[in-house]
């Protein structure tokens, strides 16, 4: 799943699946994507995909239309509203699996003179440096590697 248009004004969100096929005869199957809102409301439900003919043990991607979803409520630190993408695939008009993500439409920049900001706001970001932790009366790290400056 990519989010590569997102704003106050609307949010684009791909899917591709990975499908595998585990089984010993050839399978055909198709996927279908929806969106779902924070509300638990379905915002976007996709139509199935052409339907694909998958030889036994071949693995293959297939991309869904894209899902627009128009106002999308963007997810922050202080109200981090989640959207989850269902994704079903099926055979012959059944559902043979599904798989739900989670996921907050949000974006992230840094510009020169304004710094690191994510979904439309400025962040303070901390900085850390690695921190020595060793048993009483070392005076190296137990683990090569660890704690090491």
């Amino acid at each position: 799943m990519t989010t590569p248009e997102i704003s106050k004004e609307r949010a684009l969100v791909k899917v591709a699946v990975t499908l595998s096929n585990e089984g010993k005869s050839p399978r055909s199957c198709a996927v279908r994507a929806r969106l779902v809102g924070p509300d638990g409301t379905t915002l976007v439900a996709q139509a199935l995909t052409a339907s694909r003919a998958m030889a036994a043990g071949q693995t293959a991607v297939m991309e869904c239309a894209a899902l627009v979803v128009e106002k999308p409520l963007l997810w922050h630190p202080d109200h981090p509203q989640l959207y989850s993408v269902r994704v079903t695939v099926e055979e012959n008009g059944r559902a043979v699996d599904e798989t739900v993500v989670k996921t907050g439409l949000r974006w992230f920049k840094f510009t020169a003179d304004k710094g690191f900001s994510s979904t439309a706001s400025p962040c303070v970001c901390a900085v850390s440096t690695p921190t020595r932790i060793m048993p009483a009366g070392a005076t190296r790290s137990p683990t090569p590697g660890i704690g090491a400056m």
